[in-house]
């Protein structure tokens, strides 16, 4: 019986993930099967693997059968997880300490100095998988629980590695612009104070002396509650603009086809995780609501060259890798086997945390047999379109507005892929925006025509 190993060889001790060939595959059916399991592998050294018989009688497998391959996984901190897996030390590896007993007490609202808490592999949010699926999934993301890949709080993440977030300006000798100061009510006063004191405490801004100065808002969200915005309409404008893209969202959907694993990774503080250069964190100084003058250290959602340098970052870290797709801070990991998924998505991890990435993982989902993913469905049969996109177009009121319009044809345009012949169902909506007068932004707010043609077109869409 033989193994294949996978990768260079190493030189010392290495931690393998030994998976069975599909004739070998007991969950394909396989008479006789080898065990999935996690193993530290010396080089010259047997591997042994568990060799199961489902059948009652003796079954003979023939000498020299490659039956299990190996693929490396990455660990840092060997010694730590050496206690996960092995009952005896390494000879490599120093010994861990014998550890420490104490008197049995209620330590529930203390936390340890010599333990700070971690996420628990085991607490991930998971597909329908079998219950060696599910194990062998655990094993590899308590590797990367280890190397801290996934902190505790998603929103105190440390500033990755690689390139810092320039801001050129078109004109470097231009006169900074300070806007005036604006009012706030009582209650906007007391968020936008909490919101400020929260980004001192996280290292997101901190005090200063810049003669620019945007004004900061006070955005309502869906839920009634209140969030913070930067005004950075002018020095948007006189921003050198970054050409590069987000990608092609039905390229991606095209490449989802015919997969049946999906795992869906979210970066903890998305934008926060990227540095501003130091000459350049001048420019994102705001006023507070008490006249305050505070600027970016990290990049922050409203620079519109951010978008760019932020897609160029994770893709630059991720590589390519066959079935991984990324959009913005979301990435998807999409393949047709089990096996290839939880190689793909170790390599997918092992990129992000050599790029000083963190992943927020109480938002990913491993190892789904259908996915939302762009507000697209996505399983074994096909794509479909999200319930929540649906819902939102049929509770669309008839439009009055050329920006109600927009609008509707913004939400049903984006799922046209499952509205047979969609240009010839919505031209007479689409019609009217051919209109003139319409085209510019101060149009928005202008009363459009309606008649038959438009209603029947409106309904059908709806």
């Amino acid at each position: 019986m033989q193994t294949v190993a996978i990768g260079p060889r190493p030189q010392d001790r290495q931690l393998v993930m030994v998976l069975p060939t599909e004739r070998f595959d007991l969950e394909k059916g396989a008479t006789v099967g080898i065990a999935r399991a996690v193993m530290w592998w010396t080089p010259g050294t047997p591997v042994y693997c568990k060799l199961v018989n489902r059948d009652a009688q003796v079954v003979e497998v023939t000498n020299g059968s490659i039956c299990a391959r190996m693929i490396a996984l990455n660990v840092r901190d060997r010694g730590r997880f050496d206690s996960l897996f092995d009952d005896t030390p390494s000879t490599v590896d120093p010994p861990l300490p014998d550890p420490v007993v104490v008197p049995t007490r209620d330590t529930s609202d203390e936390t340890s100095a010599a333990s700070p808490p971690t996420v628990r592999a085991a607490d991930a949010n998971m597909g329908q998988l079998g219950a060696l699926q599910k194990q062998e999934l655990v094993e590899v993301l308590a590797t990367f629980v280890e190397e801290g890949l996934f902190p505790i709080d998603p929103k105190r993440v440390a500033a990755c590695g690689g390139s810092e977030l320039e801001l050129p300006l078109i004109d470097e000798f231009c006169t900074p612009h300070a806007a005036k100061q604006r009012r706030f009510s009582p209650e906007e006063r007391r968020m936008i104070r909490a919101e400020i004191q929260q980004l001192l405490d996280r290292g997101i801004i901190r005090p200063s002396m810049s003669p620019w100065a945007a004004q900061c808002l006070c955005v309502k969200k869906k839920d009634g509650t209140m969030r913070l915005c930067i005004d950075w309409r002018v020095l948007n404008k006189l921003l050198v603009a970054d050409s590069g893209g987000l990608g092609d969202m039905q390229t991606i959907f095209d490449g989802l086809k015919g997969k049946r694993y999906f795992t869906q990774i979210d970066l903890a503080s998305g934008f926060h995780q990227i540095e501003i250069a130091e000459k350049d964190r001048y420019k994102t100084a705001f006023r507070d609501a008490d006249g305050m003058l505070y600027e970016f250290t990290r990049a922050a959602f409203g620079l519109t060259v951010l978008p760019s340098a932020f897609t160029r970052r994770v893709k630059s870290a991720l590589g390519i890798v066959d079935g991984v797709f990324s959009w913005l801070d979301d990435i998807l990991v999409a393949n047709e086997t089990w096996e290839e998924h939880l190689a793909a998505l170790v390599l997918v991890l092992t990129r992000l945390r050599a790029a000083g990435l963190s992943v927020n993982f109480p938002k990913c989902i491993f190892g789904a047999s259908s996915q939302e993913f762009l507000g697209i469905i996505i399983d074994a049969t096909g794509m479909h379109p999200a319930p929540s996109k649906l819902e939102a177009i049929a509770n669309m009121p008839r439009p009055q507005t050329v920006e109600d319009l927009r609008t509707f044809l913004g939400l049903t345009g984006y799922l046209r892929q499952f509205v047979p012949q969609y240009s010839l169902v919505a031209a007479p909506l689409t019609d009217i925006l051919r209109n003139k007068d319409f085209a510019s932004k101060r149009a928005r707010k202008l009363p459009i025509q309606w008649g038959e043609a438009e209603e029947h077109a409106f309904h059908h869409l709806r």
